[in-house]
């Protein structure tokens, strides 16, 4: 979190913003965990980069509890020779599941051009690309919900704007 603040602080023609983060907000169990799982593990913020001229841009997850980068790379072995370590039938702890299913922390997404744009750009791709292991555990994880009424309610708007917040901090 602190080289974002500080990116920003040296570049304030082309800061990072704070954006809603819902599906980077997964949990496992029934609705009415969501809440509890927030209070232990923290929530995630996505930080975006301005819109370059060709409409990409990149995200970045962070998590309010560590301030560091969620990405399913903090999950993998990597040995000595640069090889990585996927398989879907190694047991994973839930701080790792949890860096598998809301990482890809770096990507890139159409800021214009309407949702079909940014599912070729950037849902898409990764859903296509990902690897066994992200596909076998995210089966385990749901999204909170838009609807206020219901227990694993997410407020985007909050969270765009907590996500500014501490941007400013």
């Amino acid at each position: 979190m602190e080289r974002l603040k500080a990116y920003n602080a040296e570049h304030s023609d082309n800061a990072l913003t704070g954006e809603k983060a819902r599906y980077h907000n997964k949990y496992q169990g029934q609705p009415e965990d969501y809440q509890k799982h927030i209070a232990t593990y923290g929530e995630n913020y996505k930080y975006v980069t301005p819109a370059n001229k060709q409409g990409f841009h990149s995200e970045f997850i962070i998590n309010d509890k560590t301030n560091n980068l969620v990405s399913q790379w903090n999950a993998y072995e990597i040995d000595e020779n640069g090889i990585v370590n996927s398989d879907p039938n190694k047991q994973y702890t839930k701080e790792e599941q949890i860096q598998l299913v809301d990482g890809n922390s770096v990507n890139f997404a159409e800021s214009a051009g309407g949702w079909d744009r940014h599912e070729e750009l950037d849902s898409n791709p990764v859903s296509k690309y990902d690897p066994e292991v992200r596909k076998k555990i995210g089966k385990e994880w749901s999204s909170p919900q838009m609807d206020s009424n219901k227990d694993n309610y997410f407020n985007t708007d909050k969270s765009e704007e907590d996500a500014n917040k501490k941007l400013k901090e």
